[in-house]
């Protein structure tokens, strides 16, 4: 449901397609409890640790479960690799454990700047070093979190820099025009519409998002403001009461929605106004998938982000925490004549971001870690 997830199993459809048998091994949705995930590409392996989500008991059953899972799998499956995936480095201790017990190539891709934990300790670099050892190969997202690799001590001839992929197939300019999410166009027919991703959480900036579309407002009040949420539908609905009182029907919050590319679609603007990319993809999977669509992204300068967008060219990018600086990029955006070249620019930037080329490199890296092992 998030960055990480989709980019996992988009890469299981690419890889899929050039001859690999992929396992997955993870946990139920925190969310969704009944909901099945089956699609074409992998098994699926669910595993469902006790405990409260990020509670040490939690972690240490999955630990357990998942290394006992892979290693209980192996006999039939006869694994070539074990690559997990994670925006903590803690992780990482399940595919070196694995390698131990079936001496097959461990790798580990890391989707976040270097750290063991949410929590930031000081043992982090020591750790991060000594649990790299381990792997074969450690796959950094940007080359911002190669940098934050390297200044923890990791090798860098064991880290291979492999960007997070989308869904070309669904988010392509092609997709913008023919599948516009209906109730939402409907809301906001003839009027320009901004759209947010992401959840309520500090990190992903929905506040600032919520403080510019007062700014906006003041000068546009039939401008519409639209913000999906990967929330529990709990925490939705009060965030759709508060919303109501503040904004009235200016704003329109949304829980997961199943068609995003149509949902985009239906935007003039899309905004990620991310404070930091700590415990998300470091190049959040929204803005690439808004930039293949066609749309005009304003993000904020952390993390990988400048590494995708670059201001006047594809994009715009405004300081993180400034809500004043979100509302000019987007008045500006509707008052810049070169508006229709900019969202062409963005489609055609992101193309090495597709699945399909992404899954080539990081099949052409499990074939060379292979080879080296054997």
């Amino acid at each position: 449901m998030g960055g990480h997830v989709n980019t996992v199993v988009m890469l299981c459809r690419g890889l899929s397609k050039l001859g690999w048998e992929i396992h997955i091994v993870t946990t139920p949705s925190r969310f969704f409890r009944d909901a099945k995930f089956d699609f074409p590409g992998a098994k699926m392996h669910l595993i469902k640790p006790k405990g409260r989500h990020n509670s040490i008991r939690y972690a240490t059953e999955f630990f357990t479960k998942a290394v006992n899972t892979v290693v209980n799998l192996n006999r039939n499956a006869h694994f070539d690799l074990v690559h997990a995936h994670a925006g903590y480095f803690s992780v990482a201790a399940i595919p070196v454990a694995i390698k131990k017990r079936l001496g097959v190539p461990a790798l580990f891709s890391l989707y976040c700047p270097a750290s063991l934990l949410p929590r930031r300790l000081p043992v982090d670099k020591y750790g991060t070093k000594v649990l790299s050892t381990g792997l074969d190969k450690v796959v950094a997202v940007s080359n911002n979190v190669k940098n934050s690799l390297l200044k923890f001590g990791v090798s860098e001839e064991k880290i291979e820099v492999i960007p997070p992929c989308f869904n070309e197939e669904v988010f392509n300019p092609l997709a913008a025009s023919t599948r516009p999410h209906k109730g939402v166009k409907a809301a906001s027919s003839g009027n320009h519409m901004i759209l947010f991703v992401g959840n309520v959480d500090q990190t992903k900036g929905f506040d600032v998002f919520l403080k510019a579309a007062e700014i906006i407002l003041r000068e546009y009040p039939r401008m519409k403001f639209v913000a999906t949420l990967h929330e529990p539908y709990e925490a939705i609905e009060r965030v759709k009461a508060s919303v109501s009182r503040r904004f009235s029907s200016a704003v329109t919050v949304l829980g997961v929605v199943e068609d995003m590319a149509g949902l985009m679609a239906s935007a003039d603007v899309v905004v990620a106004p991310f404070r930091s990319t700590e415990g998300i993809a470091d190049i959040p999977l929204v803005v690439l998938e808004a930039m293949a669509l066609g749309k005009s992204v304003v993000a904020s300068k952390v993390g990988g982000v400048e590494e995708a967008i670059r201001t006047g060219e594809n994009g715009v990018l405004i300081d993180a925490n400034r809500a004043d600086e979100l509302a000019n990029a987007i008045i500006g955006l509707f008052r810049d004549s070169n508006l229709k070249e900019l969202s062409e620019r963005a489609a055609l930037s992101v193309k090495q971001f597709s699945c399909t080329e992404v899954s080539k490199k990081l099949n052409d890296l499990y074939v060379r870690v292979i080879k080296g092992c054997e």
